[in-house]
């Protein structure tokens, strides 16, 4: 298996930018251990259990990163989601 290594989303001066609160998405068990996320209608991404750990891509397909937990995933893939640039790009507000 490849251990794929991902860049903080946010700079620690970009802080500020970062929505206050952000919104739980609707997570759906599509398949054994296979998660689908979906917020308002907008496709979050999704998540694969594998070998142990929670391999989370995003709405693009890009892999956004491996986590211990599957909360830690959804929530990983849901303040991505709700980063201003992420909603500018799907011209949609998922906050």
């Amino acid at each position: 298996m490849t251990m794929t290594m991902t860049t903080p989303l946010f700079k620690s001066n970009e802080r500020e930018d970062r929505p206050k609160r952000i919104r739980r998405a609707t997570w759906k068990d599509a398949d054994l251990g296979f998660w689908v996320g979906n917020l308002d209608g907008v496709f979050v991404g999704s998540i694969d259990h594998l070998g142990g750990v929670y391999c989370a891509r995003d709405m693009f397909g890009s892999e956004r990163g491996e986590f211990e937990s599957l909360a830690e995933a959804q929530a990983h893939l849901e303040e991505f989601a709700a980063h201003p640039s992420v909603q500018a790009r799907l011209g949609s507000n998922v906050e």
